[in-house]
């Protein structure tokens, strides 16, 4: 059975997601081989495997070299041939600030899908209304235990320490980029509770300054970094993005982590924080929202600040408490990596069975 991912190399990228799939599968069935590579999506490479799985849509039409009218033609060819194409629900569209041919991508990959899985259940209800006619799958995000779970994991002291930070101070973890203005401002809103309380985020990402040829906006993005940090002291970032060993540091230094998103279907951070035992509050949306029903983590309302700075509150009591180890049995018992690779292995045996 050969699959191909229209994927970078998922050995090269930092989400793991793909990466778990293509290392553990193999280990249940020999027979099975991986592929992947933009390119392969549009040329005749295509029409030797047995699955086209899609991940992320807009991927296909990034550039100017493929429309959206030249992805459909594209999926309607590869049909006709007896491909099998499935895809996974990570998002109903893009994030923030993309072209109106990246969003129509979704639409199209999803339309000739011979099946979606969803990582929940809210956006697997809403695809059996939209598509009745396509096979929606639960397919479970796992926690990556065999990426973070190390003997030589540092306890809370020993992480604070090499993150220099306080170990007296209470730090709540922003993890992942900020995608969008609003979302820093969601932070900013409720800055003055947290230097009220002696709180600080944790954000990496915060405000990055990235690389441009158009050196006025290079420099006025380094001052603007520079005043933030120089402003807003509770909340810690840098220039830098996190190297992949170190995200068990700043998991073990944080107290809770918080979901800084205001639009959200998924997370991967809700089960990174569930791995690590970390209670976490996230916004009362899509999937995410299930999940903090499920675990009973405190969810808020984005538009809202008092219900950020509740649902924070409630965090705190519920860390100060060890509720983050039941959390943890709780995301070990449901989400494991075995069981996420062994279905999605099960489910594209069905699906070659069935053509």
């Amino acid at each position: 059975m050969k699959i191909y991912f229209s994927y970078n190399n998922p050995q090269e990228v930092d989400n793991p997601y793909v990466r778990s799939l293509t290392q553990n599968i193999p280990n249940l069935d020999a027979n099975v081989e991986f592929y992947w590579g933009l390119s392969d999506f549009w040329n005749d490479k295509c029409l030797d495997y047995d699955i086209i799985h899609i991940m992320f849509p807009h991927f296909l039409v990034m550039g100017r070299r493929h429309s959206s009218k030249d992805l459909e033609q594209r999926l309607t060819f590869l049909k006709s041939n007896g491909k099998i194409i499935v895809s996974t629900c990570h998002n109903f569209v893009p994030h923030y600030k993309k072209q109106k041919k990246q969003t129509q991508a979704y639409e199209l990959v999803y339309k000739y899908s011979d099946e979606i899985y969803h990582l929940e259940e809210y956006s697997k209800t809403v695809f059996e209304k939209k598509y009745p006619d396509i096979p929606q799958k639960l397919l479970y995000h796992p926690i990556y235990t065999n990426a973070y779970m190390t003997s030589s994991l540092p306890s809370r002291n020993e992480a604070k320490e090499k993150l220099g930070l306080d170990r007296d101070k209470k730090y709540i973890l922003c993890f992942g980029a900020f995608r969008d203005n609003e979302e820093r401002l969601l932070i900013l809103g409720i800055y003055d509770w947290l230097v009220k309380n002696d709180l600080y985020v944790l954000a990496p990402s915060f405000f990055r300054v990235k690389k441009t040829r158009n050196k006025i906006a290079y420099l006025y993005n380094l001052l603007k970094f520079r005043s933030l940090k120089k402003k807003f002291p509770h909340i810690i970032f840098s220039n830098s993005r996190v190297p992949e060993n170190d995200v068990p540091l700043y998991a073990q230094a944080c107290d809770i982590g918080l979901i800084q998103r205001i639009h959200i279907l998924n997370s991967g951070n809700v089960f990174l924080y569930s791995l690590f035992g970390k209670i976490f509050v996230a916004p009362d949306e899509g999937n995410v929202g299930v999940i903090c029903k499920k675990t009973g983590m405190p969810s808020f309302d984005a538009k809202d600040r008092n219900s950020l700075i509740k649902a924070i509150s409630e965090a705190l009591k519920l860390s100060e408490n060890n509720a983050g180890e039941a959390l943890k049995n709780y995301a070990i018992k449901n989400w494991s990596l075995e069981a996420f690779y062994t279905k999605q292995w099960e489910y594209y045996k069905e699906i070659v069975d069935k053509h």
